[in-house]
């Protein structure tokens, strides 16, 4: 299930359901999508959240599928949605951290307490 677009498309049909997302941030999502959350949150603040707005407010032609797709995604439990999101994002973190450590580490060039320090 892509939870990214369901928060989108559950905000779109419902937008008083962006009181339940109000943690998300653009970093949260990936890609494009990063650029749709923050407009929405701007569009959501002016009190003119509606896929006609949002498809104005962004010029990517991909703008239109996106909406429909997310549209067509939304789900019922915006809280329970978000979650996933944020989840997803938290992982998405570690895993570049992890990266980067395994990174440092292999580089005999870096002192073992660096490479610690780093990995702290």
């Amino acid at each position: 299930m892509d939870f990214e677009l369901c928060v989108i498309g559950t905000a779109l049909d419902d937008p008083a359901t962006m009181i339940e997302a109000e943690d998300l941030l653009p970093s949260d999502f990936t890609g494009f999508r990063k650029d749709v959350w923050e407009t929405m949150l701007t569009l959501n603040r002016k009190g003119i959240l509606t896929p006609a707005a949002l498809e104005a407010s962004l010029t990517t032609s991909d703008t239109g599928r996106l909406i429909n797709d997310a549209l067509t995604a939304k789900g019922g439990n915006m809280a329970e949605l978000a979650r996933m999101v944020i989840d997803a994002s938290i992982r998405r973190a570690l895993k570049r951290s992890a990266a980067l450590i395994a990174t440092t580490a292999q580089d005999e060039n870096v002192p073992m307490e660096e490479v610690m320090d780093y990995a702290e």
